[in-house]
């Protein structure tokens, strides 16, 4: 049941260290790109990312371009790459046909991959966007406090001098943040039943 098993060498290097290339396709070409880095992960250095920034690495665009190429793919594309202690990228895992869960960071950002991957199924022209603005997303669903701790640890609202970005707020659609507020509260009461 356990198989088949994929195995992968350990790159040294923690979450400073996880890159990522996004981008939309049209038959294999780029038709928009930007890239960021993991600040914070679960497990660190190898999972999930708890927090992302917007990052500007024209190296690792043209890496995830590279990637891409002569796939004649269309629609959302991305490729997470980890930088070892000698400086190289390493590919840990390309995202092929969807958006990745931090999408948001991206749409913020200026990046709107949803509305962009529409536009084109439909063959309508498909504007560049502006210049790109500065964000950082923290996954509150994973790590509900990400957010709180990160202002602690800084001394400040906007940790990293970047604005925040989050997966249920701000979007004037507020039941799904309550229903993730209701179930940590209780799951951090369960919790403590158990003790």
């Amino acid at each position: 049941a356990d198989m088949p098993l994929l195995c992968q060498e350990y790159i040294a290097g923690g979450d400073e260290t996880l890159v990522f290339g996004e981008l939309l396709l049209d038959r294999g070409k780029p038709v928009f790109g930007m890239t960021g880095r993991k600040v914070l992960s679960h497990p660190p250095g190898q999972g999930q990312a708890t927090v992302a920034e917007t990052h500007v690495d024209a190296e690792v665009l043209r890496l995830t371009e590279q990637f891409f190429a002569g796939t004649q793919l269309s629609g959302p594309a991305a490729l997470e790459l980890k930088r070892d202690p000698q400086g190289r990228h390493w590919v840990i895992e390309p995202t092929i046909g969807r958006t990745e869960f931090l999408v948001e960071l991206c749409i913020a950002a200026g990046f709107n991959q949803p509305w962009m991957e529409f536009q084109l199924a439909l063959g309508w022209p498909v504007p560049a966007p502006g210049p790109l603005i500065e964000r950082v997303w923290y996954d509150c669903e994973r790590d509900p406090l990400v957010y709180l701790k990160s202002c602690v640890k800084s001394l400040g609202a906007t940790p990293r001098g970047k604005s925040p970005v989050f997966p249920y707020y701000g979007h004037g659609d507020n039941p799904p943040l309550w229903k993730a507020c209701r179930r940590f509260v209780s799951d951090r009461a369960a919790r403590l039943m158990q003790r």
